[in-house]
């Protein structure tokens, strides 16, 4: 199955973007390329990667994490520590 490059529809928050690397076939496997590209500095997968996942302010203040900080974790290469562990988990149980 092939995803968009970058997403045109809504961007996931953090509870839906673990949804759709569980549910959706082959996307938790794309999206794990697409974040080890984009720390690799790849500006394609930059850009993928931003494109898919905005986390919710809610989800953030969970997380502890200081309001402060909420704009650079927005962005991709601090965003992928988030979601990095989930993508692979779910990528390794997809063929």
């Amino acid at each position: 199955m092939e995803f968009a490059n970058p997403n045109t529809d809504s961007r996931y928050d953090l509870t839906a973007l673990k949804d759709q690397l569980k549910n959706t076939a082959g996307f938790a496997v794309f999206f794990a390329e697409q974040v080890r590209l984009a720390h690799g500095g790849d500006p394609n997968a930059i850009t993928c990667v931003e494109s898919y996942v905005y986390p919710s302010d809610n989800e953030l203040t969970a997380l502890n994490i200081h309001k402060s900080h909420w704009g650079p974790l927005r962005k991709c290469t601090d965003l992928g520590l988030l979601v990095h562990v989930i993508s692979n988990d779910q990528a390794s149980i997809f063929p």
